[in-house]
């Protein structure tokens, strides 16, 4: 009996260079690119152990079970989305124009806690970086 498993990455502008690693079982497998819609893998064991690495930052393990499904769809996607790109490109650029319009270096200051969020999902984040969404 062969197990389909189908995973799919979010295009996002986040990554978008790079491919994601995929392990199953702790080996790797495959790579999943940011323009590719899908990728299908196959197996004979009715139950694996799914996680994903780019660079240092990986995600949560997941234990996918098939039971009687011989199909299984996950997702994968960055936390940091491109919405919250947008707010720290849209924060910093506040900061900037608040400065020239105030003459205040204080405005400086507070556009590098913007810049905090994205080396904070880095850093602390690094184990929980990238989100597996499974549609059961």
């Amino acid at each position: 009996m062969k197990n389909k498993l189908v995973i799919t990455r979010k295009k996002e502008l986040n990554n978008r260079l790079k491919p994601y690693k995929i392990y199953i079982n702790d080996d790797l497998v495959d790579e999943i690119y940011n323009n590719e819609e899908r990728k299908v893998l196959f197996f004979n064991e009715d139950e694996i152990e799914i996680f994903f690495k780019i660079d240092w930052c990986y995600s949560k393990r997941k234990k996918i079970y098939f039971g009687n499904k011989d199909s299984m769809d996950i997702e994968v996607r960055s936390s940091i989305s491109d919405a919250l790109w947008f707010f720290v490109v849209a924060g910093i650029s506040l900061m900037v124009v608040l400065y020239f319009l105030f003459d205040n270096k204080y405005f400086t200051y507070y556009s590098l806690l913007f810049l905090l969020i994205p080396l904070l999902k880095i850093s602390f984040g690094k184990n929980n970086y990238l989100i597996i969404d499974v549609d059961e």
